[in-house]
């Protein structure tokens, strides 16, 4: 991901971090959102979020990412 490193306390396995890299590029090819911008920033930190709230189901995740990805940002 493009901030994964600025996340607090990424103690992810390297498999987790092939999954939400898998779903971030999804949903960035998908809705059109440039890897490197504030939002797709917002898209990888949400994504390790939930991850850490204990939504491990890669289609789950890709759901939930691509919600928020098309939500209007604030």
């Amino acid at each position: 991901m493009y901030r994964l490193s600025e996340v607090p306390s990424c103690d992810l396995s390297p498999e987790d971090i092939v999954m939400l890299q898998g779903i971030y590029d999804k949903v960035c090819l998908v809705t059109a959102l440039p890897k490197r911008s504030a939002r797709s920033n917002q898209l990888a930190r949400f994504l390790v979020e939930e991850f850490r709230l204990g939504h491990t189901d890669e289609a789950c995740l890709l759901e939930c990412a691509l919600w928020f990805a098309k939500k209007p940002s604030k």
